[in-house]
């Protein structure tokens, strides 16, 4: 959902996954720009499945679409909020798995597109 409403704040138009079993989590397009993204979201590393990376670049493919990965993972610097720094994007979310009253963790939000990783900014 935050990856979905950060698209939706730049200006995107969002579609999510129903029950997110397909190659993408989310559609969005923007003027003529269509991405079918798949999110990755971890405390440590993302893990990222051949199959499924495959799986994305096919289906974009045959609908003219752009693969794109979307990673969220917590900040392991101190980035103020919405600082945006090549095409990762800093976000403040309250963490609700440890439920720290009134606390926020930073995030950092990373698009790629497929195959050839370069960085996207939505």
């Amino acid at each position: 959902m935050v990856i979905a409403l950060y698209m939706l704040s730049k200006g995107w138009t969002v579609q999510l996954s129903k029950g997110s079993r397909g190659p993408a989590d989310l559609y969005a397009c923007k003027a003529s720009k269509i991405w079918y993204i798949q999110v990755k979201a971890s405390r440590k590393a993302p893990r990222l499945k051949g199959f499924d990376i495959r799986r994305l670049e096919q289906l974009a493919s045959s609908t003219g679409a752009c693969p794109v990965v979307a990673l969220l993972q917590p900040s392991a610097n101190t980035i103020s909020e919405n600082s945006v720094s090549g095409a990762a994007s800093c976000l403040q979310v309250r963490d609700q798995k440890f439920r720290l009253k009134g606390e926020f963790m930073k995030f950092v939000l990373s698009f790629f597109n497929l195959p050839t990783w370069a960085q996207l900014e939505p």
